[in-house]
């Protein structure tokens, strides 16, 4: 009879280890799946900054190019008089020669 209760009490004892080690493993189990639900929603967060910050570049670019192209659109007529200047340029350059030709030959 002692031997019997001997090894219940062994039993009792493993029983009582085990329901131990399954506490354990169900609170470990639950920071795991706490800790995957964190990273989901880190996730999740990071994903909708970077669409944010592509959408912002995109509309960055959209900007510079459509400065870019203003830019092109007012200078575009200034070329245009520069090129009809010059030959006025030359001109007034040569009528300034004869000019001090003549005087220098007077």
């Amino acid at each position: 009879a002692e031997a019997e209760a001997a090894e219940a009490d062994e039993l009792a004892d493993e029983l009582k280890q085990l329901d131990e080690c399954d506490a354990v493993e169900a609170s470990l189990a639950e920071q795991l799946r706490a800790e995957v639900g964190a990273l989901v929603a880190e996730e999740s967060a990071l994903e909708k900054a970077h669409a944010e910050l592509q959408a912002e570049a995109a509309a960055a670019s959209a900007e510079a190019r459509t400065a870019a192209d203003k830019r092109a659109a007012l200078l575009s007529p200034l070329d245009a008089l520069s090129a009809e200047q010059a030959p006025l340029l030359a001109e007034a350059d040569t009528r300034e020669q004869r000019v001090a030709q003549r005087a220098t030959d007077a």
